[in-house]
């Protein structure tokens, strides 16, 4: 029983400290092509999204926007989604 509770106790400090990962793709407006080794800037750290435009983000603050960059196109700006399993972003 004694190491049951203490099972318990560690799956749930997991879980509370555990870090939210957003993933998605980035993608032409227009013409919905991927757009290659787009910029996404979150909590000073920058990361590039590969040859099809998908990316992994892991989120530890909710209310910090994350900032897509690709030249010739806008700067987008997104915050984070609860529950969004997959996430599309459509430059212009």
């Amino acid at each position: 029983m004694k190491n049951f509770w203490t099972f318990l106790i560690i799956l749930i400090c997991n879980f509370a400290f555990s870090q939210k990962t957003m993933q998605g793709q980035v993608i032409d407006f227009d013409t919905t092509v991927p757009i290659a080794f787009a910029k996404i800037n979150y909590n000073n750290k920058t990361i590039i999204s590969d040859w099809e435009g998908k990316f992994s983000v892991d989120i530890k603050d909710d209310k910090k926007p994350i900032i897509f960059k690709y030249k010739g196109y806008y700067d987008k700006t997104h915050y984070f989604t609860e529950g969004a399993k997959f996430l599309i972003i459509k430059m212009v």
